[in-house]
Parts: C-alpha cells; sequence; structure tokens
C-alpha cells in the first residue's frame, strides 16, 4: 500500500473516534461484560459457546457470510445452532473487505449481500456490526451508522457513561496479553463503572496464536465477570437491557 495513504488511514482511524458520534448514556445498575467472536471460526462456534452455555450465558458472533463453509471458519448449520441455543449472530461485512479502502457503494453491498447470505440461511438478518480489521474513518462511520444499531471498533477501553454507538470500544481477549490479575482488575473497574465491557477474539483452541485465545482464559474471565458483579450478555441485550434501545 502506498506510505501516503496508509499514513492518512491511520490519521482518519483516530479521526473517528470523535467524528460522526452517536451517543447516548448508558443507565444499567449494574456492570455488563460481552464475549464477541469476530471470523467466527468454527472454535469459537464450538468451544467458545461451550464455554458460555455452561454458565448459561450467550455472546455476539461476528460473521463474514463469504467465509462460511471455507478452510476452519462455520458452516451453516454452525450459525443455525448458534442462532437455535441464544446466541446473536452479527455482520462483520460478506467478504471481510476494509471499509477504508472501498466506496461507499462497495460498502451498502457489502452489508446487503451479508444481509442476503443470513436470509437464506434462515436466520434474522443481524442488527450489530463490527467493522473488518477496525477499519473505520468518520465517511465509513456515518455510512455504517445508518445501516446498524451499534457498530464495534477495536480500540481498547470501557464504555460508560456517554457512549457512541457507532464505535463501541472493546478490548483483544488474546492470550498473550492478559493474566488472571489483569483480567480481574479491568472486570473490577467496569462493574464500578457500570459501564459495558466488550471482549472480542477469533478462535478458541488449547494452542492459541497471536489473535486468539485459549478455552481456559476464556473460561476464567468468564467466572471473573461473574464473580465481580458484572452481567454477561450479548451486545444487542446489553444495549437494550441497559435501558439505551428496543431490542
Amino acid at each position: 500500500m502506498n506510505l501516503a495513504i496508509s499514513t492518512w488511514q491511520k490519521i482518519e482511524r483516530r479521526l473517528a473516534r470523535f467524528c460522526e458520534r452517536r451517543t447516548v448514556t448508558l443507565k444499567s445498575d449494574t456492570g455488563i461484560v460481552c464475549f464477541t467472536f469476530d471470523d467466527v471460526p468454527r472454535s469459537a462456534c464450538i468451544e467458545g459457546s461451550t464455554v458460555l452455555e455452561k454458565y448459561g450465558l450467550n455472546g455476539t458472533f461476528y460473521v463474514c457470510g463469504g467465509w462460511t463453509g471455507t478452510s476452519d471458519f462455520h458452516t451453516r448449520a454452525d450459525l443455525l445452532r448458534l442462532a437455535d441455543s441464544g446466541h446473536e449472530l452479527g455482520c462483520h461485512g460478506f467478504a471481510h473487505r476494509s471499509y477504508q479502502s472501498i466506496s461507499e457503494s462497495e460498502i451498502l453491498a457489502d452489508i446487503e449481500q451479508n444481509r442476503s447470505f443470513f436470509r437464506e440461511v434462515g436466520c434474522d438478518v443481524p442488527r450489530h456490526f463490527a467493522y473488518p480489521y477496525g477499519h473505520v474513518s468518520p465517511s465509513v462511520k456515518r455510512i455504517v451508522a445508518r445501516e446498524f444499531i451499534s457498530s464495534r471498533g477495536i480500540q481498547p477501553g470501557i464504555n460508560y457513561s456517554t457512549i457512541d454507538l457507532a464505535l463501541l470500544k472493546s478490548f483483544p481477549l488474546y492470550q498473550h496479553l492478559w493474566t488472571e490479575n489483569t483480567i480481574a482488575r479491568l472486570l473490577e473497574k467496569n462493574a464500578g463503572l457500570r459501564g459495558l465491557l466488550i471482549f472480542f477474539t477469533h478462535r478458541v483452541r488449547a494452542d492459541p496464536d497471536e489473535h486468539d485465545c485459549s478455552i481456559e482464559l476464556l473460561e476464567r474471565a468468564v467466572e471473573i465477570s461473574i464473580a465481580s458483579g458484572n452481567k454477561v450478555m450479548s451486545v444487542g441485550d446489553a444495549l437494550s437491557k441497559g435501558g439505551l434501545i428496543a431490542k
């Protein structure tokens, strides 16, 4: 990629934090924690959902329809099982394209292609979105905000008090980034703020790489979330039960 373009895109991502905001006031009596899975590898469908279901909880799985049934990613049957089990399916674009690098018409076509995929599979059309690669600009943010109730980025932070539905903050739940103590401190802080803390990861497996987490790490994060007084739910439920939006 041209260096000047790459530098400008990085600047745009920072500008997006301050522009085209869709702010609402979080009105929750407790802290809320969401466990989300991007791209939805099969291990997230199987191991990730099993951990959550063990505690009677639901997560949000951001799906790229174009990756369904490829490599080690989810199948259509996986998506139907997740939906039937009460988990939320979100949109991650159809082809996992960087929306900073394509036109508005291409963005809208990609979103619509993913919606068509969901209809074909027999699942509800997603109402919540995660930016592929975390790539967002003020213009991309404006376009996507017209299409979804919420859009999640990858800027680390707790969403609390006045939050931006068009660019929700989140923390990567990657194995190499966390210890039990650091997770516990973060979850205790979220409980005190009565904030919305969103984790995201990809694969959930015994041998996690740089962008994955272990089954043990996910389970400890869930256990500590509950023990610290936070409620664990999907992104859609977190927002609706926080009194912000209609479910």
